[in-house]
């Protein structure tokens, strides 16, 4: 083993190391995956999630939604499935039976709702965020993503949707399909470079697609590695090109997150958590844990 190789063996222990002191004793949805995905889930970890699933259970309203914010909503049914509330329980039932609604509707990505260079073009089964004649951008993702752009955060939201209804197993429901088909198509013929943060959003979303949505995939990852300088990504978040990375088993994937660890150590901080105490830091914890676990594995 040659000293680069060495040097960053070493610092993936570090880092879990650290990620491991930062969980111990988080009664939350990242400090208890966490712990999960580290082998150092407590026994009264189960309870916990349990309870936890319920306390995000009863934040949703009757329609199912949490506050009436399609984002919120669409990582609640995430979290929930994270939190072993199975898809067919009533609590993730109502959630992405919210979402569901939302397909199809004013303000879906498209009409003028969409990027100059897609007018014209229709894209079925897209999620809409909110009416059509009010922007939802400046937009923060769980990941601490930023889209300043309406469009944008509304292509974004909807690959999120996409993807907590594929992880509930809707594939074959017909608009979920149509979803799908859409964010291939784009991948295919985008009408010019599809921007960074658009290409990781596709990726996320498209990861647990059928075939032959999926044929596109490998042409995502290539996006990405070509946005690569270093291990880093000028255009884009660097926890959100982790997400779109660790969605997929492709090597090549594997291999832009192994060349991404260092710059993700240098993000680490003192208690061993990234990006402080809010939620957002929580969410890029899980996203790095994955990450390095990932990276030592190869």
């Amino acid at each position: 083993m040659d000293t680069s190789v060495k040097r960053q063996a070493a610092a993936i222990e570090r880092a879990i190391d650290g990620l491991t002191r930062w969980s111990d004793g988080r009664v939350t949805r990242p400090g208890i995956v966490v712990r999960r995905e580290l082998g150092a889930a407590t026994p009264d970890d189960d309870a916990s999630a349990r309870q936890l699933a319920n306390n995000l259970r009863a934040e949703t309203r009757m329609d199912g939604s949490v506050r009436g914010e399609f984002l919120t909503t669409a990582w609640r049914a995430i979290e929930l499935m994270d939190l072993d509330h199975a898809a067919d329980q009533a609590g993730t039932v109502r959630v992405i039976g919210y979402l569901l609604a939302r397909q199809d509707e004013p303000g879906a990505y498209g009409g003028i709702n969409t990027r100059p260079e897609h007018r014209g073009r229709t894209f079925p089964g897209f999620f809409s965020p909110g009416d059509p004649g009010r922007s939802i951008a400046p937009l923060t993702l769980p990941n601490g993503t930023i889209f300043t752009d309406d469009a944008d955060a509304r292509y974004a939201v909807s690959c999120i949707a996409l993807r907590a209804t594929l992880k509930a197993r809707l594939e074959k429901r017909p608009q979920v399909h149509r979803h799908a088909e859409s964010l291939a198509q784009l991948a295919r013929a985008w009408g010019g470079p599809i921007p960074l943060p658009l290409v990781c959003s596709t990726l996320h979303g498209l990861a647990l697609a059928e075939s032959p949505m999926r044929d596109v995939i490998p042409g995502l990852i290539a996006s990405i590695a070509a946005g690569a300088k270093g291990g880093r990504w000028a255009d884009a978040e660097l926890f959100h090109v982790l997400q779109a990375l660790l969605a997929v088993p492709d090597a090549a994937a594997t291999a832009l997150i192994q060349d991404a660890i260092p710059a993700l150590a240098q993000r680490q901080l003192a208690d061993g958590g990234f990006d402080g105490e809010g939620a957002i830091g929580e969410e890029r914890a899980w996203i790095a844990t994955r990450a390095l676990l990932r990276a030592r594995q190869g």
